[in-house]
């Protein structure tokens, strides 16, 4: 009886240290994403919520985007906090933008998603602007491009003819100081005539605007025009002119990797003239191209957040954008590949560093040519 007391007691001793190893282990995993380091210090965000403020409406391609990165955000970032999307729209993005600027604490719980029109606005010096680059750390940017076309009734079938349109060129968009900028600057450089009428909510019903007889030049970023504008094109009602573009590394305009078969505004000009543009017109297209398309999408966070946040959200999203789901599924989403780290700080430091003169010439333009005055 002793024996079997004591052969008993022996199974229950090994099967608590196994319980005690196991729950060990399964601690050990866990605390690769909920610990942070050999002192045993909790990692930045354990318990905590980071907030992506996002300064446009629901639904829109910003609010996509922002909100298929949460989930990937809150599995990758050590100590797995709560990430939630939240929209402040207003302004042209401007309401929100500040808000996070001025409302938001930099404790680094708090990012923001900018995009082309918040960009915009900052390089125009818009008075309504109260925040500041300069004191906003990237950790994620994604470029984006996009089409001009025309319709068909203008008969206009290939870029070279385009100065041969049998009626008047007009062209929707929301705002001059917004998205349509480099659409309209691409115009100027191409000594196009186009009436351009500003006012549209965004640039879905300024498509629709297009579909409907009521203008017949359009531009669409890159996801608007694969999903809308391409069966147009196939049914004969629009032809693509030329892409947006991107500059490289040497400050020149190439072809956006979306559209490698479309020409640049630069190819098109040279096909009209038979000379490479030159003039005021065509640097501040390529300045504004460079600053608001070869990095348009940018997730800050406050320059002044703690260090250790600062670390933390750049690991989480170089790991991020290695998850392979994210970047199978991304893709679909952004449509182009990413910047992060060092890269895109060299970058945005480059692009957002007008060159002289070029401010000072869109104002005057924007004043002169659309009434708009800042």
């Amino acid at each position: 009886m002793l024996v079997k007391k004591s052969l008993l007691a022996f199974f229950f001793i090994v099967a608590l240290l196994t319980i005690v190893a196991c729950s060990s282990n399964d601690g050990a995993s866990t605390n690769v994403n909920e610990s942070a380091n050999n002192n045993g210090d909790t990692a930045f965000y354990d318990g905590k919520s980071l907030e992506i403020l996002i300064p446009t409406s629901p639904g829109g391609g910003s609010d996509i985007m922002g909100r298929f990165m949460a989930p990937y955000l809150h599995e990758h970032l050590e100590g797995n906090p709560t990430v939630q999307p939240v929209n402040v729209p207003g302004g042209g993005t401007i309401t929100g933008s500040n808000e996070f600027a001025l409302m938001r604490e930099a404790n680094g719980e708090h990012t923001f998603w900018a995009s082309i029109s918040t960009t915009t606005a900052y390089l125009l010096n818009n008075p309504a602007v109260k925040f500041d680059y300069k004191e906003m750390t990237p950790v994620l940017g994604y470029p984006d491009g996009g089409v001009v076309y025309i319709s068909s009734d203008t008969g206009v079938t290939d870029p070279s003819n385009l100065l041969e349109a049998n009626q008047q060129l007009v062209y929707g968009g929301t705002s001059a100081t917004g998205l349509p900028l480099t659409t309209i600057l691409s115009f100027e450089v191409l000594g196009l005539d186009v009436d351009a009428i500003f006012g549209y909510e965004s640039s879905g019903p300024a498509r629709i605007a297009f579909e409907q007889g009521e203008t017949n030049i359009d531009f669409q970023t890159t996801s608007s025009y694969l999903s809308n504008v391409l069966p147009l094109v196939d049914s004969g009602q629009a032809v693509p002119l030329y892409s947006i573009g991107q500059i490289n590394s040497d400050g020149e305009l190439i072809r956006d990797p979306q559209f490698p078969d479309l020409p640049t505004v630069k190819e098109v000009y040279e096909a009209i003239y038979g000379e490479e543009p030159t003039g005021q017109e065509w640097e501040a297209y390529k300045a504004f191209v460079g600053a608001l398309y070869t990095v348009q999408k940018v997730l800050w966070v406050h320059a002044d957040a703690p260090e250790e946040a600062v670390k933390a959200l750049v690991v989480g999203i170089e790991n991020m954008v290695e998850d392979e789901e994210f970047a199978v599924e991304g893709q679909q989403v952004f449509g182009y590949d990413p910047f992060v780290g060092e890269e895109l700080q060299s970058l945005m430091n480059q692009l957002l560093d007008l060159p002289d003169g070029v401010q000072d010439w869109v104002v005057e333009y924007l004043l002169r040519e659309h009434g708009v005055e800042l």
